[in-house]
């Protein structure tokens, strides 16, 4: 606004072109591949050095004294270094970003795979403990089975033993009434040949 009150007001009063203030004219030159500002205007050097040693008072830290250009001239280097930093920091965040991202996916995927792992493995622990159950009753009602003819074997066999044990002494009831009779029959052929003579 204030520009545009002192373009009306120079225009109104007729303002000529040499009483207006000097501009500094700069050139720009490259000294060792860098752009350097040089002053066309060299009486105007020292009032614009003396004004910019006014401002260290203002700007300038105490630790590092020297004039204002010093210190802009500091503040560029540093500015120059941080961008460059700045930009090699953010070439590294978005090679960090990607294999972030890569990272992920694979976390992704490897989640999946482990996922379907812990199913299938679920599953097949499911099949087995039936199968498990399975046979563990089979061989029970096999046992149980085996338990049943092995009652009923040994039932008959107790039987077939007192069958045997009662044979045996009919047997021996039977040898000794052989024995008996043999001598019965003995004495009586002996008194017969007796009687036939």
């Amino acid at each position: 606004m204030t520009r545009l009150w002192i373009k009306s007001l120079r225009r109104s009063r007729g303002v000529r072109r040499s009483l207006r203030p000097k501009r500094l004219w700069l050139n720009r030159l490259r000294v060792n591949g860098l752009r350097v500002k040089r002053l066309r205007d060299k009486p105007n050097v020292v009032p614009l050095l003396r004004y910019l040693d006014c401002k260290v008072a203002k700007y300038a830290d105490p630790r590092h004294p020297g004039s204002y250009v010093e210190l802009v001239r500091r503040r560029t280097r540093i500015k120059v270094r941080t961008i460059s930093l700045l930009a090699s920091l953010d070439e590294t965040i978005k090679d960090l970003r990607l294999k972030n991202d890569a990272l992920r996916k694979q976390l992704v995927i490897l989640r999946k795979v482990q996922k379907a792992v812990h199913k299938m493995q679920k599953e097949k622990f499911e099949d087995a403990k039936k199968e498990l159950v399975k046979q563990r009753e089979k061989l029970s009602e096999d046992l149980d089975s085996e338990q049943a003819q092995n009652r009923i074997l040994s039932k008959e066999l107790v039987r077939q033993t007192r069958l045997l044990e009662q044979c045996q002494s009919a047997r021996q009831a039977d040898e000794e009434l052989i024995c008996h009779l043999q001598s019965q029959c003995g004495e009586l052929r002996a008194q017969r040949a007796e009687a036939e003579l």
